[in-house]
């Protein structure tokens, strides 16, 4: 168990040389293969924790298996091609890991949300140094450990309601989370994220009560602690807007309207999992825009990257499986997560989903 534990939250710091996602891929799949092969040797506690939740991931596993089977490229669309790798194999290691979770007691729930923590608090520490010390940064800016500026700020963003639920109550806990939200937030704005401050400032907004819980603060302080963060991060927003070129190929509204374009040749199943990069160099071509050298590979919205993948029936499949998430969460009295949940999706509207990310989301429904 501990070992499986130290696998998931190690996942996020594994990368070789300037490769980033797909070493942490290798990683996911190899401990996909044994977990799977835990799973299979637990078997009755398995079939214990199997819900109406499962059922409805089965329906989109099915539709995202059918519809790549039917797709652009089966084989990657089955075994995860493209940068991400996101494909069947991927989603269906994503279930093992939701079953593992749920297989842990209380007490190991408590040393992995403990764990994620810690990690989330390195990789802000990660951020800071490639800033401050000038190394692994991609147009001034830092990557972190993820392989992308706006990713790794938004790992750290949702991860920050995990240290804000991991540190709570007493005085000491509520000194040591001002410290480790302090560097988060620092690290958030090194990263010049727009997105990622938008989250972290919603996030403080949705949870403060929780955030200076354990910890003195007369309502003076407490404003000026909100207009200090706030002015910061609207001054780091408009310089990224200011200082960032109009490029064609970060053109998130060309994403939209070319990519429904071609969601609606295929609308009922699209074109497989990870079939973007191809749809996307198409439809460029055929609107004669260059893509100078980029590749797009990515709707940068879920909605229409799942629409693209698996049509109208996957979307709806997926979307019925997180209701139904949903729903468990208000069963076991943990409507506080809907909130995180809610900046989670809004994210997802904005930027493509990394790993690290459809990790915190499993952790967010299951942990």
């Amino acid at each position: 168990m501990l070992t499986f534990i130290f696998w998931l939250i190690g996942l996020p710091f594994f990368t070789f040389h300037s490769f980033y996602e797909g070493p942490k891929l290798i990683l996911f799949f190899v401990g996909g293969f044994f977990l799977a092969v835990y799973l299979l040797i637990n078997s009755r506690k398995l079939k214990d924790i199997i819900n109406r939740c499962d059922y409805f991931y089965y329906l989109f596993l099915a539709v995202l298996t059918f519809a790549s089977l039917l797709g652009i490229h089966p084989v990657e669309s089955i075994l995860g091609g493209s940068y991400r790798h996101q494909g069947v194999l991927f989603f269906f290691t994503l279930w093992l890991v939701m079953k593992f979770i749920q297989m842990l007691d209380n007490k190991k729930r408590n040393f992995l949300s403990f764990i994620l923590t810690i990690s989330i608090f390195l990789e802000s520490l990660v951020l800071i140094m490639q800033k401050l010390f000038n190394f692994s940064l991609v147009n001034d800016r830092p990557i972190g450990t993820v392989g992308e500026a706006n990713a790794a700020a938004i790992f750290i963003a949702i991860g920050l309601y995990f240290v804000i639920k991991t540190f709570q109550s007493e005085k000491i806990r509520g000194l040591i989370k001002w410290i480790f939200l302090s560097i988060m937030f620092l690290a958030i704005l090194l990263s010049g994220s727009r997105t990622a401050l938008l989250v972290v400032l919603l996030n403080i907004f949705l949870f403060r009560k929780e955030i200076f819980e354990g910890i003195n603060v007369k309502k003076g302080y407490l404003i000026t602690i909100y207009l200090i963060l706030i002015g910061s991060s609207l001054f780091v927003i408009t310089k990224a807007f200011m200082a960032r070129k109009n490029l064609l190929f970060e053109d998130r509204f060309l994403y939209y309207e070319l990519g429904i374009k071609e969601y609606l040749k295929r609308p009922w199943f699209g074109y497989g999992a990870e079939s973007e990069e191809i749809i996307y160099n198409q439809a460029f071509k055929i609107a004669e825009m260059p893509l100078e050298g980029m590749v797009v590979e990515r709707s940068h919205n879920l909605i229409l990257s799942l629409l693209l993948w698996s049509g109208r029936i996957g979307l709806v499949s997926f979307c019925l499986w997180v209701i139904f998430e949903i729903l468990e969460l208000i069963k076991n009295k943990k409507k506080e997560r809907l909130k995180i949940l809610l900046l989670f999706f809004l994210f997802s509207m904005l930027q493509p989903l990394w790993l690290v990310h459809f990790l915190l989301l499993v952790l967010i429904f299951k942990l």
